[in-house]
């Protein structure tokens, strides 16, 4: 791993918690550098993967497909981090898919039983782990409460309001050559033809 990358990977690996510059180290060489174009999957659901995906820069969407109908749970960006509980905890397929949605997306793949093993001679990774997971919960919590029982105007605001800063410095009328309307919508639970006239009157204002 290049130098410059090193840095950011251990920068996004110590956001989490701090770990000691040997586990980092070892960390750093069972992770594999990937790359992907806007509209690849990164994850797929129901397939095998066996590896946490660390963002290094880009913007991802975590979707569901059942049949010939599909949802958006939520975005990524850089500096998150991705992984399926089923793969994690008992090694089935992953429930959720994970795709490209920016033109570039780049991070780094950890094999899940690497990082396990890992948390055997680095016992704060397992700290590590504790505190990647509480975060999770505690995003899933937010975005129910922000989302939910709310009008479809609210649910744009309290999104637009809690947007990662590198989408929400573009103007509300260039989002969607970032997010595509329809994802977007399917995140916030409305159609795209509602999702449209909130985004004419916000930008509006």
């Amino acid at each position: 791993m290049q130098e410059a990358s090193k840095e950011r990977f251990d920068n996004i690996m110590r956001a989490y918690h701090s770990l000691g510059d040997e586990c980092l180290e070892a960390l750093a060489a069972i992770a594999r550098p990937a790359q992907f174009q806007k509209g690849e999957t990164i994850v797929a659901q129901g397939k095998p993967c066996g590896n946490i995906f660390v963002i290094e820069s880009g913007v991802t969407r975590v979707c569901f497909r059942k049949g010939d109908k599909e949802d958006t749970l939520c975005f990524g960006r850089g500096g998150d981090i991705f992984f399926s509980f089923h793969d994690w905890y008992s090694g089935e397929p992953p429930v959720f898919a994970l795709e490209a949605v920016d033109y570039k997306v780049e991070g780094w793949w950890i094999p899940i039983q690497k990082f396990k093993e890992l948390e055997e001679r680095y016992q704060e990774l397992y700290k590590w782990m504790q505190l990647l997971l509480v975060e999770q919960f505690y995003s899933i919590e937010l975005l129910y409460r922000k989302l939910a029982l709310a009008t479809p105007a609210e649910k744009f605001d309290n999104f637009w309001h809690f947007l990662a800063p590198n989408l929400r410095s573009n103007p509300p009328k260039s989002l969607t050559r970032t997010l595509p309307l329809k994802f977007l919508a399917q995140y916030l639970g409305m159609t795209p033809q509602t999702l449209s006239k909130i985004l004419r009157k916000f930008v509006g204002r």
